[in-house]
Order: structure tokens, then C-alpha cells, then sequence
């Protein structure tokens, strides 16, 4: 009886090591899978699910889980341009993009005129300055005549 409980027990330890490596070689996988495919880290919780609806257990379940993700998550560049929250989160705010805009945009401008090449000091007039109000009155009233 002993005998058939150690028997058992060294069954029952040999099936555990043997899903232990099975495991281990699953982990080894991933480890090698996001090191060629850092990018699919951002979808680890969607390729595990893909692999849990999936009916391929080969050497290519993860990449096939992962291309079934990523075509599941792919959106058109056009659809893109047209959502005001991407465009917010990712285009309005990034320097370089605001950079060439600006750029672009001045270069376009039309440039200012060029002032007077002659040097000298500045033109003006000579200021009339009344004597009396009456002169005053009159230099007002001449203004509005014209």
C-alpha cells in the first residue's frame, strides 16, 4: 500500500514537472516572440486572449495571435485624421509637427516691405503751434475742411 502511494506520488510528480518545463518553454517563447516583436507588448493582454480562442498550438500561434490582433486594432490613416481625440493627443500637441506648421506658414508670409535705403535723419514736418484760441479755432476748423 505503501508501495502504490509512492508510485503514485512519483506519477503525480513527473506529471507536474513535465507541465513545469511545458510552462517554462512557453515563457522562454514569449521571452523570445517580444524581443523580436517589442511592439506587441502594447497587445499582450489581446494576444492572450487570441491564443485562448485559438485552435493552433504550433510555434507560430503567437505570431499568428498577434497578426490576428493587430488587424483587429489597425485603423486607415484617413480615419485617423479625421478623429479630433487622436488628433489632440498625437499631432496638435507635438513640437516637431508644430515646428514645420510655423515654419512653413512664415516662409509663406509675405515679407515685410523695405524701408527707406537713404540714410539721414528722419523727415518732419514743422509744428504750428497757436498764439491765441482764436488761431486755434481757426487751425481746427481748416483741419475738418479737407
Amino acid at each position: 500500500m505503501l508501495n502504490e502511494q509512492i508510485l503514485d506520488l512519483q506519477k503525480e510528480n513527473a506529471r507536474l514537472l513535465a507541465l513545469i518545463e511545458e510552462k517554462n518553454h512557453d515563457c522562454e517563447q514569449a521571452k523570445k516572440f517580444l524581443e523580436e516583436f517589442p511592439c506587441a507588448e502594447e497587445f499582450v493582454d489581446d494576444i492572450c486572449l487570441a491564443l485562448e480562442q485559438g485552435d493552433t498550438a504550433d510555434e507560430y500561434a503567437l505570431l499568428y495571435a498577434f497578426a490576428k490582433v493587430l488587424s483587429q486594432k489597425y485603423v486607415q490613416p484617413q480615419k485617423l485624421a479625421e478623429d479630433e481625440d487622436f488628433l489632440k493627443a498625437n499631432i496638435y500637441t507635438n513640437d516637431k509637427i508644430r515646428e514645420f506648421f510655423v515654419k512653413e506658414f512664415l516662409e509663406k508670409v509675405k515679407k515685410a516691405p523695405v524701408g527707406c535705403l537713404k540714410r539721414g535723419g528722419i523727415p518732419t514736418t514743422s509744428a504750428e503751434k497757436p498764439k491765441t484760441i482764436a488761431l486755434a479755432g481757426e487751425m481746427a476748423k481748416a483741419l475738418f475742411r479737407k
